[in-house]
């Protein structure tokens, strides 16, 4: 009888709004499923880029 191992990694890193870098690892550990260990950590000296809008000149449209 043969018996497979099967291993199965990932790795999602993010950079919030609120300047936190965010990383998520999964594994698998037998028959329950998915573990996923999350890290966050404040990046220093990054600032989220803002939004810019442009305000369509009909939006001010007057009577």
């Amino acid at each position: 009888m043969y018996s497979k191992i099967i291993v199965v990694l990932a790795l999602v890193a993010a950079v919030s709004a609120q300047s936190h870098k965010r990383t998520v690892t999964y594994h698998v550990e037998g028959k329950s499923g998915f573990i996923a260990e999350v890290h966050r950590e404040p990046i220093k000296g990054y600032q989220a880029p803002q939004p810019h809008h442009q305000v369509p000149s009909h939006y001010n449209y007057q009577h």
